[in-house]
């Protein structure tokens, strides 16, 4: 019988006979077979880079066997190998490194110079009584990196600031529908009993008056969730090998530290950025205080910043300025601009308000010209119904205005859909600002190309009034227009017939109503205050 170093068989006799059967078992006898039983290795940290070292426990021996030395075999491999490698793979490797006979006293090892990949380890136990006894090969890593935590990030009351957003441009829009019927109750000539007339426009004013206050307490609500955005950045402990352990974590946001090193117990940190930039990317290292440093960034999260801007629907071209950043006056809010017209415009009725709905026929008379960007040539916006069979869509807009720009791509979207029942004109309204119209039309095409908003002549037109030019400045005189953006629906026969501002956000819900404008310009259905 073939006998394992150290394995332990058992032995019992038992007399069998044909006439009284079978006997009883004898006492057993144990008898252990003499040899050596390796101990298995196990990888110890190093703090160094590039090395592996290794610990033994002494073997197990039975028989009188003494240890003579050990020889530690090192092969060097590719991780990318998936195979477990036996005895014989590793110390008939070609490429196999020995260490040794070392001494029977010696209980560790160590090869240094790693490049990269993992080492397979076999100890070799030597005796002049028994043959060479090999551990179980262990599979052995140099010291590596703890991995990059991944991080999720919840951005912190934007649900509210959003309801709130909705609320205040349902405010807005009721404000100027309240604005309109109260002006118009104002001006009808009424056989009504002046007391019965005076009554509604006082009913009006009153409901405008609490309108105009919740609309003010909803913006200043909105000004607690504006100009920074707030989030609670969590992850969970990352793998290490324990070598290289966790330190701690450092958060990185567009590629530069952020803040102070956080503990190696942590696992979220609340975070508040600033507006001035339009995205953040934030991501999370993982620290190490051993000599293979810290991890590489994690996933990189995306956070906007659009919806933290000052809430703005409509600036006045002398509230807001070019380069202004929130908190500053001038810095596209709307607060800004209803604090204005609230306070600083006349209230004898020569003021030219910005939403004024349906306008009765009126032709204009005098020219309306505008800048056309696609043929530098200066063009008059009022045509005859000659050479407009079609009405005309017109935006009054400001390339560096927040609420222009979402204006500007909701009527672009709209031109692409509709250009064959309208005609559409996108006018920039701007200041040279020390540019030549040369330079200015430049950082206007500029603007379009980057936000992809160009399109053929007879889709839409991009025109300019820059406020420095006499004609351009005649022209918003004489339509009135006193912020951005306004929209204006110009009729074939030559006449605005709408003129107002729209704070839908949405596509679906401005074009839903501007059906609505088109058929009532146009007679298709019966007009109905705003």
């Amino acid at each position: 019988m073939k006998c394992r170093p150290c394995e332990l068989h058992t032995f019992s006799v038992k007399g069998m006979t044909l006439e009284c059967g079978d006997g009883l078992y004898s006492p057993s006898v144990s008898l252990t077979c003499d040899g050596i039983v390796p101990s298995p290795l196990t990888s110890l940290p190093t703090g160094m880079v590039g090395t592996v070292r290794v610990r033994w426990d002494p073997p197990k021996i039975h028989g009188n066997i003494k240890i003579k030395s050990y020889k530690i075999f090192w092969l060097i491999e590719s991780d990318a190998n998936p195979y477990d490698m036996s005895v014989s793979d590793i110390i008939e490797n070609a490429a196999v490194v020995c260490h040794g006979p070392l001494k029977s006293s010696v209980s560790g090892d160590q090869l240094t110079n790693i490049p990269s990949g993992c080492c397979w380890v076999v100890a070799g136990v030597y005796s002049s009584q028994a043959e060479v006894a090999y551990s179980v090969p262990l599979k052995a890593y140099p010291a590596r990196p703890p991995k990059s935590p991944v991080i999720t990030v919840t951005v912190v009351n934007l649900d509210e600031r959003k309801k709130l957003e909705v609320m205040a441009r349902q405010l807005v829009s009721q404000r100027d529908s309240l604005q309109l019927k109260l002006h118009w109750q104002k001006s009808k000539q009424s056989r009504r009993a002046v007391k019965k007339r005076e009554a509604e426009v006082s009913k009006l004013a009153h409901t405008l008056a609490a309108t105009e206050k919740e609309l003010m307490s909803c913006l200043r609500s909105l000004q607690q969730h504006t100009g920074y955005v707030s989030m609670c950045v969590s992850w969970e402990r990352p793998w290490d090998d324990g070598d290289a352990t966790v330190s701690g974590y450092q958060l990185i946001v567009d590629g530069s530290p952020w803040g102070r090193k956080l503990l190696s117990s942590s696992n979220d940190v609340k975070v508040k950025l600033g507006i001035g930039k339009s995205t953040y990317q934030v991501q999370m290292t993982t620290l190490c205080k051993h000599p293979v440093g810290n991890s590489i960034p994690g996933n990189a999260v995306s956070i906007s910043t659009v919806d933290f801007q000052p809430f703005s629907v409509y600036c006045f071209c002398n509230v807001h300025e070019e380069g202004s950043v929130w908190p500053d006056q001038g810095s596209c809010s709307y607060l800004d601009s209803l604090t204005y017209e609230l306070t600083r415009l006349p209230t004898d009725g020569s003021a030219v308000y910005p939403h004024l709905g349906f306008l009765a026929p009126h032709p204009i008379q005098s020219p309306c010209n505008v800048f056309d960007l696609s043929d530098s040539k200066w063009r008059n916006l009022i045509g005859t119904s000659v050479d407009m069979p079609m009405p005309t869509q017109v935006l009054f807009w400001t390339r560096w205005c927040r609420p222009s720009l979402t204006a500007v791509e909701l009527f672009v979207k709209l031109a692409d859909e509709l250009h064959g029942e309208c005609h559409f004109v996108a006018c920039c309204i701007d200041s040279a600002g020390g540019h030549s119209q040369l330079a200015l039309c430049q950082l206007i095409q500029q603007t379009l190309t980057e936000r992809k908003l160009d399109r053929p002549p007879d889709v839409l037109r991009h025109a300019v009034a820059e406020s420095n030019s006499g004609m351009a400045e005649a022209t918003l005189n004489v339509l009135g227009v006193v912020g951005v953006p306004t929209w204006i629906c110009i009729h074939p026969a030559g006449y605005v017939g709408w003129q107002g501002r729209i704070v839908f956000d949405l596509y679906e819900d401005l074009r839903a109503y501007i059906d609505d404008v088109l058929d009532m310009v146009l007679g298709r259905k019966e007009y109905k205050a705003d």
